[in-house]
């Protein structure tokens, strides 16, 4: 097939028709008449042609002027000026086409009120001022509310989880049997794991991970770790000025291995009067039954 006869196909079969916005006439084949609706002889017919479909007259309804606007808009009002007076004048309060609000009288002041038609059966009062009056006087003093409170802190004290860990409880078992003892002792602010009642003796059993061992971890390179530490400094400090008390550190390794050092410190710790040279557990050892300071004393992150 030849170039010629191939620019040629369809030719043939097209047929003059009118351009839909000027009326001139155009050629047209069958496959561009099926290609578009609607055919025009330029480009800018074509844009002023849409451009009249898509606007249409409509009547202000404030001051009764035609005005033209494009069909999908929603425009009521032939200018700003018609606007701001038209939704001053109609859409307030019961007047606005979203009104859906009911009248209910307040329980304190019995004044009435609108309330949104969905918290119909919620809203009791017109103000925050009105619901703290009615709880304050009403509520809050009767013997219903009472006992009601009380429930609720007893529930909310039943679900409280332990904080005790497995370290905290191998401790606490082991010294029950010989001292009176109390676990999250509080002082004000903070609160030790283990206070021995008659020796004024706090001890706190120290987690290898979160309070950062030293002999495991070379520095404090997590937050969690970074946290405690400020905090563990700042409770020894509290106790050290505020109640003339230092601290036993039991770590979580010395715990679990060697629970016999544990219970040999402590005990020095309590003959001592809280006094000892070093108050971590890592840095004693015991030889023949007894319990002795190693030569190389290991600094804690905390400072003791």
């Amino acid at each position: 097939m030849l170039y010629k006869e191939v620019l040629n196909i369809g030719i043939k079969n097209g047929k003059m028709i009118k351009c839909d916005y000027c009326g001139a006439d155009i050629y047209r084949t069958e496959y561009r008449l099926g290609l578009n609706k609607h055919q025009f002889c330029t480009p800018e017919c074509s844009t002023k042609y849409r451009a009249k479909e898509s606007r249409e007259i409509r009547i202000c309804i404030l001051c009764g002027k035609g005005f033209e606007c494009v069909k999908h808009k929603r425009q009521r009002y032939c200018s700003k000026k018609c606007g701001d007076t038209g939704m001053g004048l109609n859409n307030r309060g019961k007047n606005h086409p979203n009104f859906n609000s009911v009248e209910k009288q307040c329980a304190c002041c019995n004044n009435t009120f609108l309330a949104v038609k969905a918290k119909e059966h919620s809203a009791k009062y017109c103000s925050r001022k009105c619901q703290r009056t009615y709880l304050k006087n009403e509520l809050y003093s009767s013997s219903e509310w009472s006992k009601m409170r009380s429930m609720i802190a007893a529930n909310y004290i039943s679900n409280i989880k332990s904080k005790e860990t497995k370290p905290h409880r191998i401790i606490s078992e082991a010294l029950s049997d010989e001292y009176v003892l109390t676990n999250e002792k509080n002082f004000k602010y903070y609160s030790v794991d283990i206070f021995l009642e008659e020796f004024n003796a706090p001890i706190e059993i120290q987690g290898d991970f979160w309070h950062c061992n030293p002999i495991k971890y070379s520095c404090a390179k997590y937050t969690q770790q970074q946290k405690a530490i400020r905090r563990d400094r700042a409770k020894n400090t509290y106790l050290r000025e505020y109640h003339n008390m230092n601290i036993l550190y039991l770590w979580e390794t010395d715990v679990n291995s060697d629970l016999h050092k544990c219970k040999l410190l402590v005990d020095a710790y309590v003959v001592s009067n809280g006094n000892l040279p070093n108050y971590n557990s890592f840095n004693y050892s015991v030889c023949d039954g007894t319990l002795s300071l190693n030569d190389v004393i290991i600094n804690s992150y905390q400072g003791t």
